[in-house]
């Protein structure tokens, strides 16, 4: 695997908060590399051979040192990408990897009206979620960005927080979701713009975790953020 692979990002965060001592922590990220077929439903477009290769390859480098369980999107490529970082990690996952609801487009109302929207917009994923966040979209294609992020961040903490410990290893739970929800997080609740200087690449992620029973935030590229609202809430 070459320098800066994918996922490389994720796997530095994820074991710096190991060193930490951080032992519950919720991993979102984007799927792995995916086909792009013009005229099939995007959501219906699976992951590339390399992409498999790539999935299974952070999953081995992951290690042992977390004991996972693993939700995706309901998207084949999103619930491929969780079963081959299990099968890489040589783990079996807390029950098998469940499709979410949540961690799909839940937030779009009216779906083909959202890719029409992109396509006016330009199809640049950025310039999307600012407009949506900045409240130019119709109320009735997307819902609000902020109620959409604030209520997906509350389901990873609480599903977290309500998880027994278990065989004496840090807890991670899996998240494999799309990229638009993880721009969608940076720009809401991560407090970073959604610019094209900081693309969502193929297997980045956002890490929640706790820590003196506090919520934090963090990412590659953004130092530990702390939520009090999300700790506040389920105190």
């Amino acid at each position: 695997m070459t320098k800066n692979a994918y996922g490389d990002r994720t796997l530095a965060v994820l074991g710096a908060l190991e060193n930490a001592g951080v032992t519950r922590a919720a991993l979102i990220m984007r799927h792995s590399a995916r086909e792009y077929v013009a005229g099939r439903h995007d959501l219906a477009n699976p992951l590339t051979d390399a992409g498999r290769v790539y999935a299974r390859h952070f999953g081995e480098r992951l290690g042992h040192g977390w004991a996972l369980r693993a939700y995706s999107s309901p998207a084949g490529r999103c619930v491929e990408t969780a079963e081959l970082i299990c099968q890489g990690q040589n783990a079996s996952p807390l029950g098998r990897v469940r499709p979410v609801e949540a961690l799909g487009v839940f937030y779009a109302l009216d779906q083909q009206r959202m890719f029409k929207a992109m396509t006016e917009i330009s199809m640049n994923l950025p310039s999307f979620v600012a407009a949506w966040q900045a409240g130019a979209l119709a109320k009735d294609i997307m819902m609000n960005a902020e109620q959409a992020a604030t209520a997906l961040l509350r389901l990873l903490w609480v599903r977290l927080r309500a998880r027994p410990e278990g065989d004496g290893r840090a807890l991670l739970d899996l998240h494999v979701s799309h990229d638009l929800t993880l721009y969608l997080l940076r720009a809401v609740a991560g407090a970073l713009p959604p610019s094209e200087d900081a693309p969502v690449r193929y297997l980045d992620g956002l890490l929640l975790f706790e820590a003196d029973g506090q919520a934090f935030l963090t990412t590659h590229d953004l130092p530990p953020r702390p939520l009090p609202w999300l700790t506040e809430e389920t105190s």
